[in-house]
């Protein structure tokens, strides 16, 4: 249950920052100053030279990070069978701090001056096709344990029981 909290925060932190990059990517507006404040403060300079397959890069990691969150959340919210336990506030805020840490992490690692780059298509490369079905096929994976793992917390009947798992 509290892993939902987790995720709808990575949603609209990273669907944020994906928007952020995207506007700044294809529409050629400039990131928000404070995004550019924070890389200056973290040491990136920003007159960092132009790497078009840095900004598709980073938009492809920010792009799928927010779909494993959106996949993540609905799984909470419709298969997950959650016990009554409870977590620390440490763990909770680590969790916090990681979903909002991890999209500004690949955010950081495009140069703030964003330029007119080259053609999507020319930025494609071998490495964004193998990433993208790595994902797709751990994203698949990843559901598929969740079910089994749901549904050994349910009798034959369907009845779900929150504290114990049955074996199959």
């Amino acid at each position: 249950r509290w892993f939902t909290h987790f995720y709808v925060v990575s949603v609209l932190w990273n669907g944020f920052l994906l928007i952020c990059l995207s506007q700044a990517k294809f529409l050629r507006k400039p990131l928000p100053s404070w995004i550019q404040q924070l890389h200056h403060a973290l040491g990136r300079d920003s007159q960092s030279e132009d790497a078009g397959n840095k900004h598709f890069s980073a938009f492809l990691v920010l792009l799928l990070l927010w779909l494993h969150s959106c996949r993540r959340l609905a799984e909470c919210l419709w298969t997950s069978v959650f016990s009554n336990g409870v977590i620390h506030i440490v763990q909770y805020c680590f969790g916090l701090a990681y979903y909002i840490a991890i999209g500004s992490t690949v955010l950081c690692q495009v140069p703030t001056n964003i330029r007119n780059g080259k053609e999507l298509s020319v930025q494609i490369s071998w490495y964004h096709i193998i990433g993208v079905v790595m994902y797709i096929w751990a994203s698949l994976h990843q559901h598929k344990c969740l079910v089994i793992l749901a549904n050994l917390r349910k009798t034959k009947s369907g009845k779900m029981f929150h504290f114990c798992h049955f074996f199959p």
